[in-house]
């Protein structure tokens, strides 16, 4: 039973290696061991496991440049619309001498 259940875990190529190991006599112990130490297949990346994931970085840094882009025309709209308010801070208080300075 602890075979079967050793066995279920393991991907076709572990148990393919397990049972060509039983097969030359070689004991259950190192034929389990042997098969376990070989990764499974879905542990390996592909061609295009690569290719996709070359893709998706290749968009990321393609968002990211668009994000920096947007952030600087914040910058240059928050620059601005600074500007203006100290425009309008000035005046405002340019207003306000010349109202104390004609009442004096």
């Amino acid at each position: 039973m602890l075979e079967a259940v050793i066995l279920f875990a393991m991907s076709t190529l572990n148990v393919e290696l397990y049972d060509a190991l039983r097969e030359a006599n070689v004991s259950e112990g190192k034929a389990r061991a042997a098969a376990a130490s070989i990764p499974f297949t879905d542990q390996f990346a592909t061609k295009k496991d690569i290719s996709d994931v070359r893709e998706s970085i290749s968009d990321v840094r393609e968002s990211i440049s668009e994000l920096r882009e947007s952030i600087s025309e914040l910058k240059a709209t928050l620059v601005m619309l600074l500007l203006g308010a100290t425009g309008v801070i000035l005046a405002a208080i340019a207003i306000a001498v010349a109202i104390i300075t004609q009442s004096y």
